[in-house]
């Protein structure tokens, strides 16, 4: 198995968190549940014709279902929250849980791309023509409001702000700060902060130590165990037990045995 994460350069290092490359045999199941994470993707086959351009996949609010084995010779890009729209060229709401070839945003362009990518010799190569491309598409945006970023980072601090408090420091009108957001991240901050909270509590299963899931609830910003498990079966179509059970270490992928 070959796993390999490229950290892009700047300005690109603004929009985007990293990129990765995966070469791997198929695995035993068939199908696996991808739990949501917050972030735009772009995901491109290596294998020649698999896909006709590099796929995006929006920003989901529910988990969604895919074929192992076309994992399984692929590189990607994850996008910063905020960070997709200046790259792409549309709203992150426009494709929000939503998968979409790259060609029908850039046509042929896309296509070229892939085939580039494909052709390259070497991983490092590829990576090159990706962050060159993505580059490429930067001065042809518009940026983002102002007001993403740091509602971004509030957002994400140990007592985030209210949605009224964060439109309120971003000086914006409540629907107005609603509006900015879900266009440059691809959910309504609600929702954006509950996928992210899904998130650190994965991270803390993850983590070491035992697991008590009461703990693991109140340590997430849960207000009990059931307010836990309800979230958590609503994203990821399981049970915390469940879960900690199928997975394998790949933490937002989980395998579909029935």
């Amino acid at each position: 198995m070959l796993f390999l994460t490229w950290n892009p350069r700047p300005p690109l290092s603004k929009c985007v968190d990293f990129m990765w490359l995966y070469e791997g045999e198929a695995p035993a199941h068939a199908e696996e549940r991808i739990l949501p994470t917050g972030a735009v993707d772009m995901v491109i086959s290596l294998v020649d014709g698999a896909f006709e351009s590099p796929i995006l996949t929006g920003v989901h609010t529910r988990y969604f279902i895919i074929g192992a084995s076309i994992q399984c010779s692929t590189m990607g890009v994850v996008f910063k929250p905020g960070g997709a729209v200046p790259v792409l060229g549309v709203p992150a709401s426009a494709i929000a849980n939503a998968h979409v070839p790259l060609a029908e945003l850039w046509g042929g362009e896309a296509r070229a791309l892939q085939d580039r990518i494909v052709g390259a010799p070497s991983s490092r190569a590829r990576f090159r023509i990706l962050e060159d491309a993505l580059i490429a598409r930067l001065p042809r945006a518009a940026p983002v409001h102002s007001s993403v970023e740091a509602a971004v980072r509030w957002f994400g601090s140990a007592a985030p702000p209210s949605v009224a408090g964060a439109a309120a420091q971003a000086g914006l009108s409540h629907r107005r700060f609603i509006e900015v957001f879900r266009q440059a991240v691809g959910a309504a901050p609600k929702a954006y902060c509950r996928v992210r909270r899904f998130q650190r509590a994965l991270a803390r299963i993850h983590g070491p130590g035992d697991r008590d899931w009461m703990d693991v609830a109140l340590d997430c910003g849960y207000y009990d165990q059931a307010h836990f498990i309800h979230d958590f079966r609503a994203f990821s179509g399981v049970s915390p037990t469940a879960y900690a059970a199928l997975c394998d270490g790949k933490r937002n992928h989980v395998p579909v045995l029935d």
